[in-house]
């Protein structure tokens, strides 16, 4: 398949620059020695760059807009970083819980915290308010641009939770 055919240059190429972050993530994050560093108090950047590293955000919030959907780049790639963050976040505020139960501490929430000196609690309601924060700049730039209905899809349907009739526990 030729993303080309589906995005322009510009997101295409990001996309592909954001699968080589994600594969370069995961081997920061595979290395032995990178199981075992305890994170320094002075790299208050490196949960984030981790972050963005292992997401692979960037691509998901291009392919929100094909070219089918012809949205204008202009209309959109000003808010890029934002769904980025919004989808690398989003995705560590819903798993948080069960990831804590699994006893996973390596984790974004868990890593900022030790970092910034804060209460994983305190840490977790600071980045709830950060991707809310992100998700209303970015729903308020993409309403004025008119390119904001492959964005209220894509978003409403991360955070849509089916009923639970839908679900099979089997």
């Amino acid at each position: 398949m030729d993303m080309y055919h589906f995005w322009d240059t510009i997101p295409a190429n990001c996309i592909t620059v954001s699968g080589l972050d994600f594969v370069t993530g995961r081997i920061i994050e595979d290395e032995l020695a990178m199981r075992d560093m305890k994170p320094c108090a002075m790299a208050t950047s490196w949960p984030n760059f981790l972050r963005v590293k292992t997401g692979g955000a960037a691509a998901f919030a291009f392919f929100i807009f094909t070219k089918e959907q012809n949205p204008d780049l202009y209309a959109y790639i000003q808010m890029i970083e934002d769904i980025r963050f919004f989808l690398d976040y989003v995705n560590d505020l819903l798993s948080f819980y069960k990831e804590a139960l699994a006893g996973e501490t390596t984790n974004y929430i868990y890593t900022r915290a030790r970092i910034t000196q804060k209460s994983e609690m305190d840490t977790l309601r600071e980045v709830s308010n950060e991707v809310l924060a992100a998700y209303s700049r970015t729903t308020e730039a993409l309403e004025i641009t008119g390119a904001s209905m492959p964005w209220k899809l894509f978003a409403n349907g991360i955070l849509q939770v089916p009923p639970l009739s839908d679900i099979s526990l089997c």
